[in-house]
């Protein structure tokens, strides 16, 4: 079965900058916390001097997408509400910054009228509708004032379906999911025919679709062909009738004269939905019909409601808590209305901006506001003196820094020679920087809820139409192989020789997350998670857990080859060769891939592959989407972020558009989980949205722990990922400056720039480093 091709998708961009920035997150990114400090020596300068390794395409809210993107608006911009170091530096407190007060429930209150133009059950008393006043000193850097009428226009913006802002699903759908955001979004497809599959619109078969009725195949979930175009560069639509015998060019297929790598409707549903054929079960989930027509959805009808000039009211589709609905908005959407304007442009049939690419397109509304940007070489951020934080009393002490310089280094290696020269005040460090550096004083290790993972392609056909003569790609379709690939790898000595400071990693979640933030537990500290590990590695308890047993990995490797060699899928001379797909082929990326090509060789010793697998190392700049268009073998994939909301994880691993494991149908196979002593079967994709979007979605924590672990445990099972390792980042800090905290914290990392404090001012440094000849020891 063929899964649909990668959707626009936020590639994983690690950047030491994220625990400098201020301490407003970005659900479901890795934008790490942090905040800085401030005092009364107004003559003095503090200048920060950072670095990153590429330039931001934009810093608009509404469609940045990568960490380097975020990094202006971290220092430039503020959140209704923020995430800061607490007084004795071991967790957080949630303040109001560009809100004045903590948000009101008015849920109870609602009428009757309201309740049925948001979709708020009438029985909801909680979760469902806030105000929420706003700052009244907040403004632009040019003074002018920030108003409800700023969040009311910048929310139309956001949501606008002229302009399909690549943001714009933060607030429609998710955690946080405005009530009608979703429709307005989708205006553009007003008297557009909805389609639905024939399981979602009630059916259990297609024989009971009522007899007349026209029937289409999702081609991009079914056959993966989003994007894809026919002869006349014609692009395939998502539901394409089942008549229809227009062709379209399979990408998946290389050989584009190939009879597979062109495909249409009527040829799927003869050949694999109709009576008797072998998909005819999954018919229900790829076989649909039309349901109804888009209707308008006036924005009088989204939920965001400007309640008075300095007020608005949200009113959401789902329930909240109120600690997501804080972290939630600890980022902003607001523009400024001028700008935005102005620099407004048609692309194809849709309207976009240049807001927020250049100094002149940008207005800032934090600390801090952009001054000079040069794409390539630098930015420079410097004091902004209308923010409200200087004057309103409750920013004392915070904010010593006055400016931000960050140059673009493309090289780590050159990266630490300016850093040795005093004028980086930071440095990421490479596993060849540990042997010089592990033992400094000045050595910053930084936590990432992110997991690396090995991504396979589990679908048959696709391995079979790669294969050529002799060169077996079949056999990872069997699981035992899979799972045996994991058993060989040793995760700690991996770790060892392959990174700088990661440590070895067994579920697709690390320690990072908490499932409870009432209380702060942590996910994998839970007996559940704990299960859930010790099930998939058939041990008793966790500290058994070592991810590594060669027996059982040569003992799986055999099984796979007898089941491969029954079923006429390999030959008994064929050799496996695999392609391991990574970005580009550096040192780094070599011993990543020579490791594990060791050790599935040394677990294959004394069994019928013996000698005959070889996994082969291929540089491809795209090989996530070509992982997930199941043009490759292998890869190494990572997901992480949303560290306070594991279950939104979940989605990553739950919807195929999202995931990147091919062959793995999130939509069909089924998962049983026993929730609070009650067994109940859904397909992965059901689980997550009752999880995140429905039934579950306002569960108490102990529920919802249930439910994550029965996924995660799920998803280890079927084995199209296996995870290696949990990622944690190493730097140098400058001895020019002091962070908060040397521990990291939740959400806060080390404090930020909100509470860095400096030994050294410009002036002072700058005669420190002469004095050493610019050449520093660390």
């Amino acid at each position: 079965m063929k899964k649909s091709l990668l959707s626009l998708l936020l590639a994983v961009v690690m950047v030491l900058a994220a625990v400098l920035t201020l301490a407003s997150c970005q659900p479901g990114e890795n934008t790490s916390a942090g905040d800085n400090s401030q005092t009364s020596e107004v003559a003095k300068s503090y200048t920060y001097n950072d670095y990153m390794s590429g330039s931001p395409a934009t810093w608009n809210v509404h469609e940045w997408e990568t960490n380097s993107d975020s990094y202006i608006m971290g220092f430039c911009e503020m959140g209704l509400y923020d995430f800061i170091l607490n007084d004795s530096l071991d967790g957080y407190e949630i303040i109001p910054e560009m809100a004045a007060e903590m948000p009101v429930d008015i849920t109870a209150d609602l009428t009757a009228d309201q309740r049925t133009l948001y979709g708020i059950p009438e029985d909801a008393t909680e979760g469902y509708a806030f105000t929420i006043k706003l700052n009244e000193a907040a403004c632009w850097e040019d003074g002018t004032a920030i108003n409800a009428d700023t969040y009311i226009y910048s929310m139309q913006q956001m949501l606008s379906s002229s302009m399909k802002n690549y943001r714009a699903s933060s607030y429609y759908e998710g955690t946080l999911t405005i009530a009608n955001a979703a429709g307005y979004y989708n205006n553009d497809a007003v008297g557009n025919p909805i389609y639905a599959a024939a399981g979602d619109a009630g059916y259990a078969s297609l024989a009971d679709v009522p007899e007349g009725t026209e029937l289409f195949i999702d081609m991009w979930g079914f056959w993966g062909l989003k994007g894809c175009v026919d002869a006349e560069d014609n692009e395939c639509p998502q539901w394409v009738a089942i008549t229809d015998d227009t062709m379209y060019r399979d990408t998946a297929v290389k050989d584009e004269t190939a009879a597979e790598a062109w495909v249409s409707s009527k040829y799927l549903y003869d050949n694999y939905f109709a009576a008797g054929k072998s998909y005819e079960g999954y018919a229900p989930s790829y076989v649909g019909l039309q349901t109804g027509t888009y209707a308008e959805t006036p924005w009088e009808s989204v939920g965001l409601v400007k309640t008075g000039d300095y007020e608005i009211a949200i009113y959401l589709s789902k329930a909240i808590s109120d600690f997501y609905l804080k972290y939630n908005l600890s980022g902003n959407w607001i523009v400024k209305e001028d700008l935005y304007e102005a620099n407004k442009f048609t692309e194809g049939n849709l309207t976009k901006t240049k807001y927020g690419t250049s100094a002149e397109t940008y207005a800032s509304y934090g600390p801090y506001k952009l001054t000079a940007y040069q794409t390539d070489k630098q930015i420079t951020i410097e004091k902004n003196d209308k923010w409200y934080g200087w004057t309103d009393g409750k920013h004392e002490g915070q904010f010593q820094t006055t400016a931000i310089n960050c140059v673009i280094i493309e090289e780590q290696a050159t990266a630490l020679q300016t850093f040795l020269q005093g004028k980086l005040d930071n440095v990421s460090l490479t596993a060849t920087d540990m042997a010089t550096y592990r033992s400094s004083d000045f050595i910053l290790y930084t936590p990432e809820s992110y997991t690396s993972k090995l991504s396979f392609n589990g679908d048959i056909d696709a391995l079979k139409a790669r294969e050529t003569a002799g060169k077996n790609k079949s056999i990872l379709a069997y699981k035992d192989f899979r799972k045996a690939i994991s058993l060989s790898i040793d995760r700690t000595e991996f770790c060892a020789q392959c990174t700088a400071t990661h440590s070895a990693g067994y579920g697709i979640l690390n320690y990072m997350y908490v499932y409870d933030p009432e209380t702060g537990a942590l996910y994998r500290d839970s007996d559940e998670a704990k299960a859930a590990l010790c099930a998939y590695y058939g041990v008793e308890n966790e500290d058994q857990i070592t991810g590594y047993d060669v027996t059982a990995a040569a003992a799986l490797f055999q099984s796979a080859y007898d089941a491969c060699l029954a079923d006429g899928n390999i030959s008994a001379t064929d050799v496996v060769e695999l392609e391991f797909s990574v970005y580009k082929s550096d040192d780094g990326y070599v011993k990543i891939v020579n490791f594990i090509n060791d050790a599935v060789a040394a677990a294959t010793v004394g069994t019928d592959l013996e000698g005959r697998v070889t996994i082969v190392l291929k540089a491809d700049e795209n090989y996530y989407e070509n992982c997930q268009a199941g043009a490759t073998d292998m890869i190494i994939s990572t997901w992480g972020g949303a560290g306070m909301d594991p279950y939104s994880i979940a989605e990553c691993y739950c919807v195929n558009s999202k995931h990147f494991e091919y062959g793995f149908d999130a939509e069909t196979e089924t998962l049983t989980i026993n929730v609070n002593g009650e067994e109940i079967t859904k397909t992965y994709n059901e689980w997550y949205i009752a999880l995140c979007d429905d039934e579950y979605a306002a569960a108490d924590y102990s529920t919802r722990l249930q439910i994550l672990a029965g996924i995660e445990g799920g998803i280890l099972e079927q084995c199209y990922t296996t995870p290696i390792y949990y990622r944690t980042s190493a730097s140098l800090e400058s001895r020019k400056v002091v962070n908060a905290t040397e521990e990291y914290v939740q959400i806060v990392a080390f404090g930020g720039i909100r509470f860095m404090t400096y030994n050294y001012d410009d002036e002072a440094w700058a005669a420190y480093c002469a004095e050493n000849n610019n050449q520093l020891t660390y």
